[in-house]
């Protein structure tokens, strides 16, 4: 029984992680490559922290 919740778990689990993964990737990678500036430029700014 617990086989037959794997296909869908698969597919939920690729459905919801693959765009949050993207994000990720898309939110630490700058023109040079990696970076950390859209975060520290965020927790720098005293109205978001």
């Amino acid at each position: 029984m617990p086989m037959l919740a794997l296909p869908a778990t698969l597919a939920l689990s690729l459905a919801f992680g693959l765009p949050l993964l993207m994000l990720l990737l898309t939110s630490v990678r700058g023109p040079e490559g990696f970076t950390l500036a859209s975060y520290v430029a965020f927790f720098r700014d005293p109205f978001h922290v």
